[in-house]
């Protein structure tokens, strides 16, 4: 029997049902990011960041073979409407992983004198023998992330983030306690994440799916997703290694440039100015992904869709970007221990950055739901040249906070332009760019101004991280109560609530 992707129930609120599934993977999300925040501050004095920088640029040689792992078809996962023809492009995905991980083997074996000195990183050199180990767990990852998007399993996905953290935040720990507060204590605790992550997720799909993959997969139907498809790996993969590239750039190139405790602290910087991102940018990017699939194969529009998701990205992001921008330093001290100052300044450099890179991003699927990959393909390569020019500059010039500011600045100007231009490929006029701005630079400003007279009234740290903390709250209240999707979820919840 051909199984159909569902129709909206009427009366459902597309803007509740989103906030509904946002919040499921959000809910785990937090949880799973607590676990990084809670010890945050203990593996930043455990660790040097020449080894937290080593650990980061063996992930970005992980993340840049990613690209391939799936040749990109685990994207396609979400389009279909038969969900046997999903299943197809399921099994696909895992075959193309076992295939890309077993020559990353033979990547890894070849390149194990020269990758370490191209980088000038001979630090990596005794870890590139567990690249295709990751390699393999990510592909594995991926396909089983977007088969349970389109089965719309989001509490599962904050199930296995939950216990993907609690893994990556405690065994670092345990690590340094028994003798490996070093670069192999990171990357195990790394690999061991995964590879939970990755089992919970598979294991789930395996035992409810189980009996429906087998009667949907089959090696002609396979064939027919892989040519169906094609443009997935024939241009959304080179698009797709373009911007993990410019993702990646940093690590690489600052590796050849400086040292890798320079690396450390980038990373370590940009770790805390992604966390909105890994916390609810990527939740609100998975759903959203569903639900534009899923609002194009009903209505033929997405344009709701998406203005409901730019203005709670522009809203969450504001309040985060600000704080960053006016007390990176200060608050990297009073977190991670006065060795990551440096990381504070980075982190101040790269905020406004963040900001734009925040409401832009998760909308970045649109072109993928229009099936419209050369128009992001094009995207991807302004970033990357914008990315490596700023590097270079930066790198020639012997100053890291140069490059990085050079990057900061470019990626404004980038990322605000993939906003605009995510926005009106969905078909929102400029009239609701105009009202969102109204909306929320009054709101910014006011937030900025407080901070700031605070900052220069000589407050102590803990008066001003209170005066922050308390201020933050009362601007969330407001999101939140003029919210209306997000409130009918909340009313609906509490309802529930009091009829059990």
């Amino acid at each position: 029997m051909v199984r159909r992707m569902p129709v909206l129930p009427e009366g459902k609120s597309t803007s509740s049902q989103l906030v509904t599934n946002v919040i499921k993977l959000v809910g785990g999300t937090t949880v799973a990011q607590a676990f990084t925040i809670i010890t945050a501050p203990i593996i930043s004095r455990l660790y040097a960041p020449t080894y937290i920088g080593t650990t980061g640029l063996f992930v970005s040689i992980v993340l840049i073979l990613n690209v391939f792992v799936c040749l990109r078809y685990e994207q396609a996962i979400m389009l279909p409407k038969d969900d046997g023809e999903a299943a197809n492009l399921f099994a696909l995905s895992i075959l193309a992983t076992l295939l890309m991980s077993s020559l990353t083997m033979l990547f890894a074996s070849l390149g194990n004198n020269f990758i370490p000195r191209i980088l000038n990183a001979p630090e990596i050199a005794p870890f590139l023998w567990l690249i295709p180990l990751a390699v393999l767990i990510q592909g594995i990852f991926l396909a089983t992330s977007f088969w349970n998007s389109r089965t719309k399993r989001f509490g599962r996905l904050s199930i296995a983030r939950v216990a993907a953290s609690f893994s990556t935040s405690v065994i670092p720990i345990i690590m340094a306690l028994v003798g490996y507060a070093n670069a192999t204590g990171l990357i195990i605790s790394y690999l061991v994440g995964s590879a939970i992550f990755t089992s919970v997720l598979f294991g789930q799909v395996i035992i409810e799916s189980m009996s429906r993959l087998r009667q949907e997969i089959l090696a002609t139907r396979i064939l027919a997703v892989l040519k169906r498809y094609r443009k997935f790996p024939l241009l959304d993969t080179w698009g797709s290694l373009i911007n993990t590239l410019s993702w990646q750039l940093p690590f690489i190139m600052l590796s050849i440039y400086f040292s890798q405790t320079d690396i450390g602290h980038y990373s370590m910087a940009n770790r805390i100015i992604l966390l909105p991102m890994t916390l609810i940018g990527n939740a609100i990017a998975q759903v959203f992904f569903q639900q534009a699939s899923e609002a194009r194969a009903v209505s033929g529009s997405i344009t709701r869709t998406v203005e409901m998701v730019f203005q709670r990205l522009v809203a969450i992001s504001l309040p985060i970007a600000i704080v960053l921008a006016l007390f990176g330093p200060q608050l990297f001290i009073f977190v991670l221990g006065p060795q990551w100052e440096k990381a504070g300044l980075y982190a101040q450099i790269l905020a406004p950055w963040m900001f734009f890179l925040f409401v832009s991003s998760p909308l970045s699927t649109i072109f993928a739901v229009l099936e419209k990959q050369e128009q992001i393909l094009l995207v991807h390569i302004a970033i990357l040249v914008s990315r490596a020019f700023s590097l270079i500059v930066g790198g020639s010039m012997g100053e890291i906070r140069i490059a990085l500011l050079l990057w900061s600045v470019s990626g404004i100007i980038v990322y605000g332009a993939l906003a605009v231009w995510n926005l009106r490929a969905a078909g929102a006029g400029w009239g609701f760019m105009l009202s969102i701005f109204i909306r929320y630079l009054p709101a910014g400003i006011g937030y900025a101004g407080v901070l700031l007279f605070s900052k220069f009234s000589l407050v102590s740290t803990w008066s001003l991280v209170l005066i922050a903390g308390g201020l933050t709250a009362i601007y969330y209240l407001w999101v939140i109560s003029s919210d209306a999707g997000l409130m009918n979820y909340l009313r609906g919840f509490a309802e529930r609530k009091a009829v059990k």
